[in-house]
């Protein structure tokens, strides 16, 4: 085991060191800088017009067309905004001290310029599937490219960041919390890990609903009768499935036999306004304000009941489906 740290030390070194990592990220970063002439200024405004021009907490949620431009800023920072930006931060001021804060804005204002290219190519060699979703990313850009004589090359990428985030990133982050946690609370690693990953799985498998319901089922196994709230999902995640050797993402029927168990509250329902204006009235210094020229939809609430092992106590969670 220690031969083995020797060695993976010293590949690190090398890989994250000045004369690999470095220049290859700042460098492609500095090329594309210049040859698209400072893109990052000269179409920030532009950007940010596109970006929030369709922002808005009640939009249409993204279909197998695609999705807005802040949908699709909202997904990308999800996805890379972690505890290892945190960590990898805090790791750049311990090393390098104040200075370091500097050197991570200069790598973030060329690093601009590299995500502006692969977005582009991203967009530019996007295609569908056999169900008309939209498919694409660095494997088909690659492949698209460059040429069917680099695919090897796509499939390592493909095979290198399913390992990268589904094994490194998960790794880096699990420990992160764990090790906050340890130091904090003195909490033990092995159980911050443990407890990390059910809650994520439940999440990633079952939806905030699931993951309320299992919280819900807790407190009333102690004798803590609750209410929960929440919205009734008729699809979980996706489902994946294989065809003509791709991998497809299907809708998850995740109730395909219906939901018994749940309770109509028909006597509760009400409406939800979307979208529209707001139009204010004044009348004797009284302000009435009204929601124009926007979509309502009728919310009807379900009752799920939850009981708890060896308790008398009965939970309930407020789920709300959207009706005509």
């Amino acid at each position: 085991m220690e031969y083995l740290n020797h060695l993976v030390s010293e590949i690190n070194s090398v890989l994250w060191g000045v004369f690999f990592l470095v220049p290859l990220l700042c460098g492609t970063g500095i090329f594309y800088t210049i040859k698209l002439r400072f893109v990052q200024i000269r179409k920030f405004g532009l950007a940010a017009r596109y970006l929030f021009g369709g922002a808005s907490f009640f939009g249409k949620r993204a279909d197998k067309s695609g999705m807005s431009s802040f949908q699709a800023l909202a997904t990308a920072i999800a996805a890379q905004v972690g505890t290892g930006n945190v960590a990898g931060t805090a790791t750049a001021l311990v090393s390098g001290g104040p200075g370091a804060l500097f050197w991570l804005w200069v790598a973030a204002f060329f690093g601009m310029a590299t995500i502006f290219a692969e977005a582009v190519l991203a967009q530019t060699y996007k295609g569908h599937d056999a169900n008309g979703h939209v498919v694409g990313g660095p494997a088909y850009y690659i492949t698209q490219g460059l040429g069917k004589k680099f695919k090897p090359l796509a499939v390592f990428f493909s095979i290198a960041i399913i390992i990268a985030l589904g094994c490194i990133g998960n790794a880096v982050q699990s420990n992160s919390i764990s090790q906050a946690m340890n130091t904090a609370f003195g909490a033990p690693l092995a159980v911050t890990g443990v407890i990390t990953a059910v809650i994520s799985g439940l999440v990633f498998f079952g939806g905030l609903g699931r993951l309320a319901a299992c919280f819900m089922d807790g407190l009333t196994t102690l004798d803590y009768p609750a209410t929960g709230f929440s919205i009734l999902y008729e699809y979980g995640l996706f489902k994946q499935k294989i065809i003509d050797g791709e991998q497809i993402e299907l809708p998850d029927i995740w109730m395909p036999e219906g939901d018994v168990w749940l309770v109509p509250r028909n006597d509760k329902t009400f409406t939800v306004k979307f979208g529209g204006r707001v139009v204010e009235s004044w009348d004797k210094g009284h302000c009435d304000i009204t929601l124009e020229d926007c979509d309502v939809v009728s919310a009807v609430p379900y009752d799920m009941m939850i009981s708890g092992a060896d308790s008398k106590a009965v939970s309930y969670i407020h789920l709300e489906r959207a009706g005509e």
